[in-house]
């Protein structure tokens, strides 16, 4: 049986809802068990598959390449920030110990040399992540502006703005509202939705029209 460019798009909305999962599991479950942060990994992988189906909706492979490298700086960023994190908690720790006893064996140029490394290895991940970033805000924009589905133009730039201003603490909650709003576009994928005004009124009661949208190939 031929499988028809409509008849992909369930299977696409489950692939992103999974990913976009693993990846909120992995953030918010590495606060009490730092090795759970690679199931974000599986989480970029699942949103990979998910965008793969929607270049073959689209006909634009564009799209997925560009996934592919929002997943892959990402999965490199994540594995980056785990073990040079482990690594200087394990190089530090003893170290600041010794050194507040008074130990003549460490001294504060050490400390400091151990320091700048981990800053080093830190900005490389942040760059990575401000790749993949920019480069998913390069898959969401076209895929929300094509199918009618604002939500995931809304989370591109959300993304974006994150990828800025994580430094500056800021791109943290702007963040976690950027992989909510994700949800919703994944959730409303299929359908015209309308902006994530609509989706808040939705959950005040209001009835918002939804109709199925005709995808615009390239």
């Amino acid at each position: 049986m031929e499988v028809l460019p409509r008849d992909l798009i369930p299977i696409a909305r489950v692939f992103g809802l999974i990913g976009i999962s693993f990846i909120i599991a992995g953030y918010i479950l590495s606060l009490f068990i730092p090795g759970i942060v690679f199931l974000r990994i599986v989480g970029y992988i699942h949103i990979l598959l998910g965008v793969y189906l929607l270049s073959k909706i689209l006909d634009d492979r564009r799209l997925y390449h560009r996934c592919i490298l929002y997943a892959l700086s990402l999965s490199i960023a994540t594995v980056i920030a785990y073990f040079s994190t482990l690594a200087f908690v394990k190089a530090i720790l003893p170290r600041l110990a010794l050194y507040t006893r008074g130990a003549a064996t460490v001294s504060l140029l050490e400390i400091r040399s151990i320091l700048l490394e981990y800053i080093v290895w830190i900005i490389i991940a942040y760059m990575l992540f401000l790749v993949g970033m920019i480069s998913i805000y390069y898959v969401y924009k076209p895929i929300g502006a094509r199918l009618e589905n604002p939500l995931f133009k809304e989370t591109a730039i959300l993304y974006l703005l994150a990828g800025i201003l994580t430094p500056f603490i800021i791109g943290i909650p702007i963040l976690v509202v950027a992989m909510l709003v994700e949800i919703a576009a994944w959730s409303k994928l299929g359908r015209k939705t309308k902006t994530l005004k609509d989706i808040i009124k939705l959950y005040q009661g209001e009835n918002i029209e939804e109709t199925p949208f005709e995808y615009k190939v390239h």
